[in-house]
């Protein structure tokens, strides 16, 4: 099962065109959507057949920055520039230390024109001069944080019960310093995506507890909303069901994607709520057919995984909520596409299809 490469899109920063992956021909591409002008044109292919890929914005180089797994058993993670006409920099070869495809299960994160990768360590790469560096090693990741470097450690698998900490990267030293650590009474395990609120002073992130398990319905699912060196909100989901990363949509609304599976299909869904978990709401998003084929194969990582393959991206003014299909298990040709959630009152779901004009 492709992992969670590029399934969040990106929006530019006055929020007008959003940057996603799309399908053309059966392969994956990275494309970028006009909201005015309503239309989706293609920047260009993602080399790796499996979609092992990930854009982010680099604001410092008024750019986008590409990162690629070379191979499903390489070492090599391929880093390049992409401008808003599709043209692309002479790629950078960066040795992370582990299966490349591993590294892009956490996005990279790019600050004054230097990348931050994880891999069997923190490894920063340098934009203009090619340099990399090596930072701490172990059970850490990386992840953006406002306008610097977060990292997660010890964010382990169903049925961990090891301590767990969120931090800061010091770009220039790669020094890390703890924010907040798993509190002695808590019994959640977190999953490692973070993500901070615009003012930087809550984080949110979502957890689960119980026994490895081949029964989705035996896990427990919440939202952590975390302060320095405490947490503040424990936000329980109930049901049967698996939770995805978080994004924060204001200061006080976060969301994220839940499925919940079904007779044949499974239904996700985007939940905000507050960081309080007072007011929620849920809106239906898709009923994806069951892939039988795949739930064979991956037992309860299949169910457990298909709300990252569909990661929420706010709009700036907090006004839209997209998501792309690409990175879902196939899917009939009217279910996919580009999605955007308007944050009306009736919370409509328009379903752009992967339709792109020439250049």
């Amino acid at each position: 099962m492709v992992g969670f490469f590029g399934c969040r899109p990106r929006w530019s920063e006055d929020g007008k065109r959003l940057v996603f992956t799309g399908m053309e021909a059966g392969r994956q591409v990275f494309a970028v959507h006009d909201l005015e002008a309503g239309t989706s044109r293609k920047l260009c292919a993602i080399e790796p057949a499996d979609g092992a890929a990930d854009v982010v914005w680099d604001p410092a180089g008024a750019q986008w920055v590409v990162a690629e797994a070379v191979g499903s058993d390489d070492t090599t993670v391929r880093v390049y520039t992409l401008d808003w006409a599709g043209k692309t920099s002479e790629p950078h070869m960066i040795d992370v230390g582990t299966r490349s495809v591993m590294t892009m299960l956490h996005e990279p994160v790019v600050r004054e024109g230097k990348v931050f990768l994880t891999g069997a360590q923190i490894i920063r790469l340098d934009l203009q001069t090619g340099d990399v560096s090596r930072g701490q090693e172990g059970n850490i990741s990386v992840f953006p944080k406002n306008d610097g470097v977060g990292y997660v450690r010890g964010a382990g698998p169903l049925g961990a019960t090891g301590a767990w900490e969120i931090g800061t990267v010091d770009p220039e030293t790669m020094e890390t310093t703890a924010w907040c650590e798993r509190p002695d009474d808590c019994e959640w395990q977190i999953v490692p995506h973070p993500r901070f609120n615009p003012a930087g002073d809550r984080c949110a992130v979502v957890a689960m507890k119980g026994e490895k398990t081949i029964q989705l319905d035996r896990l427990e699912w919440a939202i952590l909303i975390l302060e320095k060196d405490r947490l503040i909100s424990t936000i329980e989901l109930g049901g049967s069901m698996a939770a995805g990363p978080v994004a924060w949509i204001d200061e006080v609304t976060i969301c994220t994607t839940i499925t919940r599976p079904g007779n044949g299909h499974d239904t996700l869904s985007v939940l905000e709520t507050d960081f309080g978990g007072t007011v929620r709401h849920e809106t239906e998003l898709l009923q994806a057919p069951v892939n039988e084929q795949m739930l064979k194969n991956f037992g309860i990582g299949y169910p457990l995984n298909m709300p990252f393959f569909m990661e929420p991206a706010p709009s700036p003014d907090g006004s839209i909520i997209a998501f792309t299909t690409a990175k879902m298990p196939p899917l009939p040709d009217d279910l996919s596409g580009l999605l955007l959630v308007r944050r009306g009152e009736s919370r409509r779901v328009d379903r752009l299809p992967f339709v792109f004009e020439d250049k």
